[in-house]
């Protein structure tokens, strides 16, 4: 398995992204706002780390920068 991360660095990546998102996805309900108040914006904060991780993933499987 570390073989894999360190000869497939997009996937780590990639799997990063799912799993910053995942529980985003899980809270983004007008219940769920109302219920966490102020812990739901520090989780949403999380979402700039799962931009990154998803455009370093796409450079990596693209293997160039887009023009």
């Amino acid at each position: 398995m570390a073989a894999d991360i360190v000869k497939r660095p997009y996937t780590t990546f990639g799997m990063l992204a799912l799993a910053i998102l995942e529980p985003l996805a899980a809270t983004s309900k007008d219940i769920m706002m109302r219920r966490m108040r102020s812990a739901w914006t520090k989780l949403h904060r999380w979402v700039y780390l799962a931009a990154a991780a998803a455009a370093v993933h796409y450079l990596l499987v693209v293997k160039s920068w887009p023009t």
